[in-house]
């Protein structure tokens, strides 16, 4: 499948049209968004490509809004919203466009229009500097809509089937429990170069077959045979033995095996966008008991902490400057890595490279842990009498951040034979889980961008109503700046610098 528009080569702000004939022209209030769709291309299953395809394609992100899915990233442009849904689960009967209430089936219907087969009109509520980014992005690529409600009737599957529908008709397709009641689950029928030829699940082999009716360059390749291998030593045999042509190395700990095998070439130096964070949970969550396995006791007697640990600075600052940063880039990034200041990277268009942040110094650990009390409560004695013991939680497999938990581990437990940090690996599915539970202390996890843009980061992890604040357990009393709007001001029009 393909997007509307792509970034251009290894750039995170240029654009080129792909589905589109052209980039999209937009209105001096940034509120229309227009673009005409490429003519001549068709889906695997040769029929055209119109407009109709589009819109549907958006419309059936946004009706459906899975949780924990990407349909956030055009309700909120689009409708002014995050999610569909109000906090108890419930559809939200109408949104607020123009200051008036609009029901949510009439708005969401409303937010494109498709004047002609090769013309496609976005209606913004408000103006995003983004929104070319969320156009390319992965949950931008565009389905037919003849072969999904063809595949649905197929396979009896409740398949979203276009607006207009009612208010009562969208909440049948909202937020299906299990994903493969959706037509596309196993299925697909896209425009790109490759057509999928079978999907064998239990094997975990995709087969594809050359498009040689591909509206652009032809690919080499006649057939591509992709196949999940968990182990990186298979992965690795199978180079050698010449069953595979190109292998994930995993992790870059990896890469030294791969370079003394004869004839592999290794694509490296790369720049990437995705950030390992060490993360602490400012109000840890426990049972109707008061239990949490992962904080032992849940008390100050160094056989746990309390819900309140990380909402100690000091404790925090403990922490930040007993990680050796230059240790891990050296050692398990092999020099191919950064220590960013703040969440604004490298390679988005605020970055601010003059921004210092942490850096190992046990001096100041020291000192910052002579300062650090446990809990905040009045009384609260301080940590290094009483000790602590809790546990961080990482992927499983992911040596890197493995790695890192335990650099953290070492050092400060070195400063005080009464602090116990678990550094414990469990299935990724599983950590995800209890980060949204609010169960884990600490967790050693990545962020990698749902579209390159600073709001993605900042906002995740410094603004209130998003994933990563909660993940924090930061609530709702964090979020003092002003909502973001077009980058480079806020909506009051003052300029912003990062």
């Amino acid at each position: 499948m393909e997007p509307l528009i792509a970034y251009k080569g290894g750039s995170t702000s240029e654009f080129v049209p792909v589905l589109a004939a052209a980039l999209p022209t937009v209105s001096a209030d940034g509120l229309t968004w227009t673009l005409q769709i490429r003519s001549g291309v068709k889906f695997h299953d040769g029929t055209d490509l119109t407009s109709e395809d589009i819109a549907y394609t958006f419309h059936r992100l946004m009706a459906i809004d899975r949780d924990g899915g990407s349909a956030f990233l055009l309700l909120d442009p689009l409708l002014g919203i995050s999610s569909t849904r109000d906090e108890k689960g419930n559809l939200l009967p109408s949104v607020k466009i123009g200051g008036k209430d609009v029901p949510l089936n009439e708005a969401m219907w409303k937010t494109m229009t498709c004047p002609n087969p090769q013309t496609l009109i976005f209606h913004l509520v408000k103006p995003i500097g983004y929104f070319s980014q969320i156009l390319a992005g992965g949950q931008s690529h565009i389905i037919s809509k003849k072969f999904t409600l063809a595949k649905a009737a197929e396979l009896k599957k409740n398949e979203f089937p276009g607006f207009p529908i009612s208010f009562e008709e969208l909440k049948k397709y909202n937020n299906p429990e299990n994903e493969q009641n959706l037509a596309l689950f196993s299925a697909m029928n896209g425009t790109g170069p490759f057509k999928l030829v079978n999907w064998d699940q239990a094997q975990k082999v995709v087969q594809l077959a050359r498009n040689d009716n591909y509206w652009g360059n032809k690919p080499s390749f006649k057939n591509v045979l992709s196949k999940e291998v968990g182990e990186f030593t298979t992965r690795l045999l199978e180079l050698k033995n010449g069953d595979a042509d190109l292998i994930d190395a995993g992790s870059r700990a990896n890469v030294p095996q791969i370079l003394t095998t004869p004839g592999a070439l290794v694509v490296d130096d790369l720049p990437g966008l995705v950030v390992n964070v060490y993360n602490f949970n400012y109000a840890i969550n426990t049972d109707k008991d008061g239990k949490n396995p992962l904080i032992g006791s849940a008390a100050c007697d160094g056989k746990g902490i309390p819900k309140d640990f990380w909402q100690d600075i000091h404790i925090r600052k403990t922490f930040a400057y007993s990680y050796d940063r230059e240790k891990y880039i050296r050692d398990v990034l092999l020099n191919k890595g950064v220590a960013p200041a703040t969440p604004d990277i490298a390679g988005l268009p605020f970055h601010n490279p003059n921004i210092k942040g942490y850096s190992f110094d046990r001096e100041k650990a020291r000192t910052e842990l002579g300062q650090a009390k446990c809990g905040t409560a009045a009384d609260a004695k301080a940590l290094n009498s009483v000790g602590f013991t809790f546990t961080v939680r990482y992927n499983a497999g992911n040596l890197a951040r493995q790695t890192a938990c335990n650099l953290i581990k070492t050092d400060v437990e070195s400063f005080n034979r009464n602090f116990h940090i678990n550094c414990e690996g469990v299935p990724f599915a599983e950590i995800l889980n209890q980060i949204d539970s609010g169960q884990l202390p600490a967790f050693v996890l990545g962020w990698a961008p749902d579209y390159i843009d600073d709001s993605d980061y900042i906002d995740q992890w410094m603004g209130s109503p998003e994933d990563g604040a909660a993940y924090s357990g930061s609530g709702s009393n964090v979020n003092k700046l002003p909502a973001w709007g077009t980058p480079g001001k806020t909506p009051g029009g003052v300029e912003y610098k990062t």
